[in-house]
Formats: structure tokens, sequence, C-alpha cells
């Protein structure tokens, strides 16, 4: 019971931790998931775009995606840049609209 209570505040605490590079974002969260599953992109997209609720977990990619976005990644290692380019690439092949709406909000 304890280890079950451990985890719980674990779990419920990853996501309030402090990036220290915005790239750090793809070490937390799997993004790549959040991406290419339609249930959670479209949470993710509501939260980022005003047109829903917003989680904690969705908070924090709204934190740092607009300079993630204007950089391009810029402050990310080697494969935090391949998941953000895989991530693009998913987008603009498969949902170019929002992608586009994401850029134009965030990368201005």
């Amino acid at each position: 019971m304890r280890s079950l209570l451990v985890l719980c505040l674990f779990v419920a605490g990853s996501y309030s931790v402090k990036l220290e590079h915005d790239g750090d974002i793809y070490d937390i969260l799997d993004i790549k998931e959040i991406v290419v599953t339609d249930d959670l992109r479209k949470e993710a997209y509501a939260c980022l775009m005003d047109l829903g609720p917003c989680s904690e977990k969705y908070q924090i990619i709204r934190d740092v995606i607009p300079r993630i976005l204007k950089t391009k990644c810029g402050d990310c290692n080697a494969s935090q840049k391949a998941i953000y380019e895989y991530n693009a690439e998913y987008l603009k092949k498969y949902h170019n609209d929002l992608y586009n709406k994401m850029l134009e909000r965030y990368a201005q």
C-alpha cells in the first residue's frame, strides 16, 4: 500500500518538474505518443489552442511550445531534436491544418 502511494506521488509530481531546457519535455513526456494518438492529440491541441481544458501534462507542453517552435528545438540534444523533427513531419503530413494553426499562434 505504501509503495502504491509513493508511486502515485511520483507520477503526480513528475509533471510539476521545472525544465532546465525546453527540449527536456521530450525526456519527461512521450510527445510522439501524444502526436500520433487521435484522442491524446485532440486533448493536447484543445489545450494549446484554448479550445478545452488544460491538464497539468498539457500545460507543461503549452509553456514550452512557443520557444520550441520558434527555435525549431534549438536547445535540444540530438535525440530530442530527432523526436521534434519526427513530430513536426508527422503533423505536417497527416494534420497539416493543426500544425499550421499552432505555428501561426506560437511561432511568431
